[in-house]
């Protein structure tokens, strides 16, 4: 999660340097097939996304999830993403864009793998938000930013991942802001390409230096009065869980502030350090049991606050 390094008096990068020794320990001991396929997100939603409907069948049958305990080693409690039947990409395609979209400029929007095949209306809703406030919104063809390939450990895809990913963004308007909706893959350019995999190429500054979580973009423009802040009112607590690599990027906690700028709404902030998801960690058999312990002072404050409505900004957060 990271917290180590966020809290160490004398700045000691504790969280990397675990990584680097697990990975070394990994390499020496062979990295275990789930690991390698769990890796693979994008992979998994060309796989789930044209049998939606089957695949998330599948994953409620109990001897099927204990099966793939026993053979691949994912527990079968873990939380898992829901397919959808159509990808961000098919509805950014034949989508109308809003009559005032491009009036203030050009936005680029990073959806990430998730966004492109589970989360699927956050992308969407993120795109009719932009637009709306006058934004065209650019979204050239690209793949996964290789996060999970790093977590497990698999540095060499990975920094191609990230190559590639970067050369993709940079595809098009290289002077435009790059909006993501997914809290990690943001982090991965932002943070953990640098720090963790070492990578230092100028694409991968340019990219970064650009880089916007959606809720920190919309509210630079509030603080810069540029916010349609025409909000009907909802009256509504929401419990909010800020995840780990949102804190790790130094921005604060805007959603907070953003969604409070809706009349009516308070938001309860969770302070708590982890939900235990940790990208993958807590789908692993031997790595859940943990996992759920760390998350369980989060998941009874959400049950206290409001176990109707939660807000993070992660997806793997909000599957946990």
């Amino acid at each position: 999660c990271g917290t180590c390094t966020l809290v160490c008096p004398q700045g000691v990068k504790v969280a990397e340097l675990n990584h680097h020794a697990r990975t070394a320990m990994k390499e020496q001991e062979g990295i275990p097939l789930r690991d390698k396929l769990i890796s693979h997100t994008t992979l998994m939603g060309q796989m789930m996304t044209p049998f939606a409907p089957v695949a998330n069948w599948a994953l409620e049958q109990k001897p099927i999830r204990v099966a793939v305990e026993k053979v691949i080693g994912i527990h079968r409690d873990a939380p898992m993403p829901k397919a959808v039947p159509h990808t961000f990409d098919h509805w950014f395609k034949h989508h109308t864009p809003a009559p005032q979209s491009g009036t203030k400029g050009q936005v680029i929007f990073f959806h990430g793998c998730a966004g492109e095949y589970f989360e699927v209306e956050t992308s969407i809703h993120s795109v009719e938000i932009l637009e709306h406030l006058g934004y065209e919104v650019l979204v050239p063809k690209h793949g996964c930013c290789g996060l999970a390939l790093q977590s497990n450990g698999l540095y060499d895809q990975s920094r191609k991942y990230v190559s590639r990913l970067t050369e993709q963004l940079r595809s098009v308007n290289r002077d435009a802001p790059i909006v993501t909706a997914s809290g990690s893959c943001g982090g991965m350019i932002k943070h953990e390409a640098r720090e963790i995999l070492g990578m230092a190429t100028p694409e991968l500054e340019d990219v970064s230096t650009r880089m916007w979580d959606i809720c920190e973009f919309l509210l630079d423009l509030h603080d810069k009065g540029e916010l349609d802040e025409d909000f009907q009112r909802f009256d509504v607590t929401i419990p909010y869980h800020a995840p780990c690599q949102l804190k790790s990027a130094g921005m604060g906690m805007p959603a907070i502030h953003l969604m409070e700028l809706i009349p009516g709404v308070k938001v309860v902030e969770s302070d708590q350090p982890c939900c235990g998801i940790a990208g993958t960690y807590g789908l692993k058999k031997e790595k859940y049991d943990v996992a759920q312990a760390v998350g369980q002072p989060v998941f009874d404050f959400i049950k206290e606050t409001n176990p109707e409505l939660a807000a993070c900004d992660t997806e793997t957060c909000r599957w946990q």
